[in-house]
């Protein structure tokens, strides 16, 4: 037999070695189980790799079979245990046990009172519960369960909406409010796995819009601005009026229209002044003077040279799940995109 198969083989031989002592040696489960067993080695014999041993299993459905016997042994073997005394259902407190070291683990207890009143609440239902099967019973009834993933969620996205916004990133601003949602509304934790990657996957393709967006329509000019004001050279200066030429075209915007867009705008009172205020040259700046100065720059780098060419009005737009958005409106967008309705559920 080949030794792939042999290792197969061995994995439910083991798992019925461990029931076998468990039961009565006339078990007819055992029996059962045993019989389907030298069924399927008598197949691996037959069988020149595990390829052809897998696809040959597959199609007489041998692994469901197994396993649904291999379940029924174990099941008997249980009510054995059970009935002999060998099995003994745990204390409340044994089963509370773990909560109660998750609950010691929570470092900072006051950043998450929501969390820690679900805990509470479990504790409660601890001194109320005369069995464990009751203490768990109650939990499940009152979705403490999930309550007890969905809290953290909440509490964790809270705070991140607005350092999102703080921070110009609208649609992680909106991301996190999804999150805190999801949270809120979940009922299991499968869906909480599933509803998280859904929606980060989403905000991935958000993300990538805006990030290219604001990189082609002011990152890369304004770095040619600074490098210019930094160091006035021809090299320096050639790359401001490339980069202006690309966006005017581009976008159909000429320097009064682009940093009037409200994107841009949000991007330099966020990100450019705050950086530039932490100086300690005592030099404050704000976003009006800083937005005169850098058009002052542009003015200065593409005089004497042929006139930029604005691209047409359509131009003024961005793409966001298949809709053209006028980019005055972008950041609105951005924060509360309208997703196409065959990715919202």
């Amino acid at each position: 037999m080949n030794d792939d198969i042999k290792g197969f083989l061995a994995s439910y031989r083991n798992m019925i070695d461990m029931y076998k002592p468990k039961v009565s040696a006339d078990s007819a489960k055992l029996k059962d189980v045993e019989n389907y067993f030298e069924k399927m080695t008598s197949l691996g014999n037959s069988c020149q790799d595990i390829g052809s041993f897998m696809g040959r299993v597959s199609e007489k459905n041998m692994l469901n079979e197994m396993s649904a016997l291999i379940s029924a042994l174990a099941t008997e073997s249980l009510a054995i245990q059970r009935s002999s005394g060998q099995i003994k259902e745990p204390s409340v407190s044994d089963a509370a046990l773990g909560y109660h070291k998750a609950y010691e683990a929570i470092g900072d207890k006051s950043s998450c009172p929501e969390t820690c009143a679900v805990y509470g609440r479990v504790f409660q239902i601890e001194k109320e519960s005369s069995r464990a099967g009751e203490f768990v019973r109650k939990m499940a009834e009152e979705k403490l369960f999930v309550k007890m993933s969905t809290a953290p969620l909440i509490e964790k996205f809270r705070p991140l909406v607005a350092q999102a916004d703080l921070l110009s990133i609208p649609v992680m601003a909106h991301h996190n409010e999804c999150m805190m949602k999801m949270a809120g509304s979940a009922t299991s934790s499968i869906e909480i796995e599933y509803e998280s990657n859904r929606l980060l996957e989403l905000n991935r393709m958000e993300l990538m819009c805006d990030e290219l967006l604001t990189n082609d329509l002011y990152i890369t000019l304004g770095g040619a601005v600074s490098g210019y004001m930094l160091s006035p050279t021809e090299e320096n200066r050639q790359r401001v009026e490339n980069a202006y030429r690309f966006v005017s075209e581009f976008y159909g915007v000429d320097d009064a229209e682009l940093y009037a867009i409200p994107r841009v705008r949000d991007y330099i009172e966020k990100i450019i002044i705050p950086m530039l205020n932490k100086n300690e040259n005592g030099k404050r700046f704000t976003a009006d003077k800083f937005i005169t100065d850098e058009k002052a720059v542009i003015a200065h780098c593409i005089k004497g040279k042929p006139p930029v060419v604005k691209g047409p009005a359509a131009m003024k737009s961005a793409l966001l799940w298949g809709k053209i958005i006028p980019l005055d409106k972008i950041l609105d967008a951005y924060r509360n995109p309208e997703r196409p309705r065959e990715l919202m559920s």
